[in-house]
């Protein structure tokens, strides 16, 4: 009997990269030996492919096309840690993305082969083929824009997280659930998942993501003396936070011993990294946007450090109910930090 293959939407199996031929095709079946006949030699009948399925959510602002797709690849199995590979300049560093014009429709299943990501992670991202055998989870991202906020949900992120295992030119499920559901909106709302965080913000100049977590019991300086940093902004989180990582890097000549661990507000933005390969762009929000944060987030209970400095010994901090209040720089108070984005 002659066994047979069923694929939904799947984008062009031959792809080429530099097209990278993403559009729908029509449904259809193929036998093995027809796919033999049609595919190139590199190209194994064996291989699975990933499956995505957009389900309802947003009925009034449900996307109706894939804008664009990112693909990051990493040496651990849940997309944390380093993405691999030696491409600069996109989002996130390192990612491959290729713009996309795919009509979506709701229930409705599209695949792609995974002989597409070997070439991808190895001629696009630069990976070698030693280092693609490394290879164990790569993160998918879909928009509905070509901007940077994919506005998705898989189970809460705004990515898949698909586990691989990569070896002689081709890469290869590590399970069998290769379905995965997400929802595409056209437009960011508050509390949607979206580049490593949540949307926490949006308009008046405020297009903020929060860090899904927090660092609790944390100092907003972590030296001895307290010299005046001029991180004074009320609105621009990123411009104080590396004003506070300069000074917290030269100190005085008088210093005699180490500094301490460099656990501190700012530094923990600074180098703050989420699963997905979101790794920069991150910082201590001013005063102005933790507020924002913190309201809309609804984030009660806990006082928020801001990086706002209020003197040399002192800065502004945050908390639900209470508003803006100042303390010593030494106090122990909860840390979330954020990013702006592209709505």
């Amino acid at each position: 009997m002659n066994a047979k293959l069923q694929y939904k939407h799947e984008l062009c199996p031959w792809l080429k990269l530099k097209s990278l031929c993403l559009r729908f095709a029509l449904f259809i079946l193929v036998s093995l030996s027809a796919v033999s006949n049609a595919w190139p030699a590199a190209q194994s009948t064996q291989d699975t492919s990933l499956t995505f399925i957009q389900l309802d959510n947003h009925a009034s602002t449900n996307a109706t096309s894939i804008q664009s797709i990112t693909y990051s690849f990493f040496n651990s199995t849940d997309c944390s840690g380093t993405g691999q590979g030696t491409k600069s300049g996109s989002f996130p560093n390192p990612s491959f993305t290729t713009d996309a014009d795919l009509p979506l429709s709701l229930e409705t299943e599209f695949t792609i082969p995974y002989l597409d990501l070997w070439e991808i992670g190895n001629t696009e991202l630069g990976i070698s083929a030693t280092a693609m055998s490394g290879i164990k989870s790569i993160a998918v991202t879909f928009r509905s824009t070509t901007a940077n906020t994919p506005q998705t949900n898989f189970s809460g992120s705004s990515f898949a997280c698909i586990p691989i295992s990569c070896t002689n030119g081709k890469c290869n499920l590590t399970s069998d659930d290769n379905i995965y559901v997400f929802i595409l909106a056209t437009t960011a709302k508050v509390g949607d998942p979206a580049d490593g965080g949540i949307i926490a913000s949006i308009g008046n100049g405020n297009n903020l993501i929060a860090a899904s977590d927090e660092s609790p019991n944390i100092k907003w300086w972590n030296f001895s003396y307290y010299p005046t940093t001029d991180a004074s902004s009320l609105t621009d989180g990123a411009d104080n936070t590396n004003k506070i990582m300069q000074v917290h890097a030269e100190p005085p000549p008088y210093q005699q011993k180490p500094p301490p661990p460099p656990a501190y507000a700012a530094w923990i933005c600074n180098t703050y990294g989420s699963k997905g390969g979101y790794t920069g762009g991150w910082f201590l929000p001013a005063i102005d946007q933790l507020s924002a944060i913190v309201i809309n987030l609804s984030l009660s209970g806990e006082t928020y450090w801001s990086s706002t400095e209020n003197d040399e010994t002192s800065a502004l901090s945050y908390k639900l109910g209470s508003g803006s209040k100042i303390y010593l720089k030494y106090f122990s108070l909860n840390v979330r930090c954020a990013r702006t984005f592209v709505p």
